[in-house]
C-alpha cells in the first residue's frame, strides 16, 4: 500500500495516472480517497489523500473479487438470459453458485461461462463506471 498527499501540480489528474507517475512498478488493482474507495477514472483534489493497493491487500483483494463477480454475472446473463444466477457463499477461496429456478448449472456451462469469461480479459475492456441513484440501479438489476 502506498499514500500520497496530492499538491495543488496534481490536482485534477485523475488517480490511475497519479499513482503511475508516483510510483511506477505498482500493480495497484484498488485506490482510494481520503478513506473511500473510488474508481481508477476518479479525478483527485488537492489536499486529498490518496491510497493503492495490490490484489495482495485486504482492499484490493475485495475490489478484484467484485469486479469477477460482476464479469460472471454478465457472462451468465449474456450466455444464459433466461437464467438467474446466484452468487452464495464461498469456501477455502472458491464460490458457490448456482442458477436459480428451475434451470441447473451444467458442467458444460460451467465451461462455456469460463471460456467467454476468459475471451473477454484477454480483450482487456475496461469497465465502465456509471454513477446512479440507489432506486434506478435497483431497477436496472
Amino acid at each position: 500500500m502506498n499514500e500520497f498527499l496530492v499538491t495543488k501540480e496534481d490536482a485534477g489528474k485523475i488517480v490511475f495516472d497519479y499513482i503511475q507517475e508516483k510510483y511506477l512498478n505498482y500493480d495497484s488493482i484498488a485506490y482510494s480517497c481520503n478513506n473511500t474507495i473510488v474508481p481508477h477514472i476518479h479525478r483527485i483534489k488537492e489536499g486529498d489523500r490518496v491510497e493503492s493497493y495490490p490484489i495482495t491487500h485486504r482492499e484490493g483483494y475485495w475490489v478484484y473479487l467484485s469486479s469477477l463477480y460482476f464479469l460472471l454475472s454478465y457472462v451468465t446473463r449474456t450466455l444464459y438470459p433466461r437464467s438467474k444466477l446466484e452468487i452464495s457463499h464461498t469456501v477455502a477461496k472458491n464460490v458457490y453458485c448456482y442458477f436459480r429456478g428451475k434451470e441447473r448449472l451444467t458442467e458444460e456451462k460451467v465451461f462455456a461461462i469460463r471460456d467467454k469469461m476468459r475471451e473477454l480479459v484477454t480483450a482487456d475492456i475496461p469497465l465502465q463506471v456509471e454513477m446512479r441513484d440507489r432506486k434506478d440501479a435497483i431497477n436496472l438489476f
